[in-house]
């Protein structure tokens, strides 16, 4: 009897073993144990540099409280000099005080009304300039004083200026593009410039928005129109200021992202014309043997990676009782498409159990895009568990979730309650950062930490899509002169949708997606592929520095206190160049006529660069 039952004891473990090579064999038994999505947060130990910077590269910045044009010109004024840590000091235009310009490099002006400004301020600014100091004019004003040695001899009346072309290199991908009307709409003067003002951007029809002139030693930029109100051209806004100083230190995140939204995510198989012509296959098929090859194709040619934000089904579920188990269909080709991304260098983020977006009533506008309320945030919180629980189960632990997008980019504060009760270690969440218009829950984002949940990071996206136009790229551009970060987002069903796949084949959409980081490679050949984990943890590293510079006798200093690992930085030499740099790593950006842009690696807190003439 005993032989009987080790002979059966022997059949059962020979089945488990063949099952289990079964299973593994499905689902590739070195992934299995391997798959690993694990980030160290925790930063190096602050530490000051001790350099002495005697007089720091600052601006005076005039704005008046009363006009919303410079408020709104403010506004982006500190969202993107912030970041990069410009120093700055503000002063109401009306003042009735003698300023001390001597500590400035730069004036500003966001104001178009000089009501109240004093005549003594006047004198000393021109004085200043004449001896080299720059002058910077945001907006266009009627009754500039400063318009004569802005290089304006007449001006007739205001006028409607559509579209910017730039015949001047100013900053990497602005000169190969032409912003069209819906994009920038400037109001703007019909003037009459002097032959000594050097045009640096046009409208669509040949009216001056940007030029140059110098007066004495220095030199002034002046700007003729009011697309500075707006995020789609803050980033011009920098590099002109940039462009208009000697020397410039500008730290930046250096990074490009690819986002796909709905991925991992249920694939059914639907007919869809462009693809059944093109591979005679199901949509399910199609994105199993053609779609994510070529995507891995794409990463690889362009030096991407990939961060993916997953679902667990698409149902109408807005309540405990509604949640649903995943089918053992859907379970496994979530799972593969998972292990696919991770091996290709990619990052799983959290999309949500179902599409329908997290909020309650009355929190957004749920029948614009054929969404209901959920229930209750423990509603929610269900929810989101459960993709949890599925996750882990399809990943293993070590698989972590740091990243949330929210769908249709609509995400309510009760929503982001759920989401931090449910996921401790929760570090981003990322909207995307222009709208058209505002509207109830629309997560519009700028580059920081969350306004109600400040433990978040704020990185929003910045463009979308397949096609390579203009208007894309000129977010995409204006966004690396702002921050210096890419983040383009995708959905897989964008080919099979009537409006963002346009019922073009998959061959011509690839080719359109991929001219665009072919573009951005072309023009930022330095940008790092990074996941979301990775940009986190970059902008982790940069929020808090405080950095001054100043150039004297062709030595450049830059002293970084709250340093706590390298950063990255633009480095702008007006007629000059780098000649030797310690306590950094330096690369040639761009090189004109006018100056020399570098990105420098900053690995210490303390930096000597010996500059020359060009």
């Amino acid at each position: 009897m005993k032989k009987k039952y080790s002979y059966n004891f022997i059949l059962i473990i020979i089945l488990v073993i063949v099952l289990g090579f079964q299973k593994f064999r499905v689902e590739n038994i070195e992934d299995y144990f391997s798959l690993k999505q694990s980030y160290n947060y925790k930063l190096s130990q602050l530490e000051n540099g001790n350099l002495e910077i005697k007089n720091p590269q600052k601006y005076l910045v005039f704005y008046d409280e009363t006009s919303e044009v410079s408020r709104k010109i403010l506004e982006r004024w500190k969202a993107t000099m912030d970041f990069s840590k410009v120093k700055y000091d503000l002063q109401s235009v009306d003042s009735q005080s003698k300023i001390n310009f001597n500590d400035y490099t730069g004036v500003v002006f966001t104001n178009e009304d000089f009501m109240g400004f004093q005549k003594i301020n006047f004198i000393e600014i021109q004085n200043k300039v004449e001896n080299g100091m720059s002058l910077f004019f945001l907006t266009r004003s009627y009754s500039n004083p400063f318009s004569k040695i802005a290089g304006i001899e007449k001006v007739n009346n205001f006028t409607e200026a559509k579209g910017l072309k730039f015949n001047k290199d100013i900053f990497p991908g602005f000169k190969e593009i032409v912003v069209e009307g819906e994009v920038i709409e400037n109001s703007s003067l019909d003037l009459k410039l002097s032959q000594e003002a050097k045009v640096i951007a046009i409208s669509k029809k040949n009216i001056p928005i940007i030029w140059e002139k110098m007066y004495g030693k220095g030199r002034v930029i002046y700007i003729n129109g009011s697309m500075f109100e707006s995020k789609l051209a803050e980033g011009v806004m920098k590099q002109l200021v940039a462009y208009g100083t000697e020397i410039t230190v500008l730290p930046v995140l250096n990074s490009k992202l690819v986002h796909f939204d709905d991925l991992p995510a249920p694939i059914f198989d639907k007919h869809h014309e462009p693809i059944f012509a093109e591979y005679r296959m199901g949509t399910k098929d199609f994105f199993d043997n053609i779609w994510w090859k070529d995507m891995e194709g794409i990463a690889l040619r362009n030096n991407l990676k990939y961060t993916t934000f997953a679902i667990m089904r698409y149902n109408d579920a807005v309540s405990k009782e509604a949640i649903k188990e995943v089918s053992k269909r859907n379970f496994e080709s979530l799972s593969r498409q998972g292990r696919n991304i991770i091996k290709q260098g990619g990052e799983i983020g959290i999309h949500g159990y179902n599409h329908f977006s997290l909020g309650l009533i009355d929190e957004m506008d749920y029948k614009e895009y054929n969404y209901a309320p959920w229930k209750s945030i423990e509603d929610m919180k269900v929810g989101l568990s459960y993709f949890r629980k599925v996750f882990h189960e399809m990943y293993g632990e070590q698989v972590n979730k740091y990243a949330y997008v929210a769908p249709s980019n609509l995400l309510s504060k009760s929503g982001k309650k759920a989401l931090v009760e449910t996921f401790p270690n929760l570090k981003s969440l990322s909207g995307i950062f222009y709208a058209e218009e505002k509207e109830p829950g629309l997560l519009v984002q700028e580059v920081g930490k969350d306004p109600d949940y400040p433990n978040l990071y704020s990185l929003p996206r910045f463009s979308s899509g397949l096609f390579k136009e203009d208007k894309e790229m000129w977010s995409i551009y204006n966004s690396i002169a702002s921050y210096g970060y890419v983040s383009h987002f995708l959905h897989p069903d964008d080919i099979t949708d009537e409006e963002r796949g346009r019922n073009k084949l998959w061959s011509t959409l690839k080719d359109g997606f991929e001219s665009i980081f072919v573009a951005i490679n072309k023009n930022f050949p330095l940008l790092k592929p990074s996941t979301q984990s990775e940009l986190n943890y970059d902008y982790s590293k940069l929020e808090n520095i405080q950095l001054d510079y100043e150039l004297e006798q062709n030595n450049l200093s830059i002293n970084i206190k709250n340093f706590c690992g390298p950063i990255q930085s633009y480095v702008r030499l007006n007629k000059k160049k780098i000649l030797q740099i310690d306590g950094a790593n330096y690369r040639l950006m761009q090189k004109t006529d006018d100056y020399h842009l570098y990105l420098v690696d900053l690995e210490n807190k303390e930096i000597k660069i010996k500059v020359g003439d060009a």
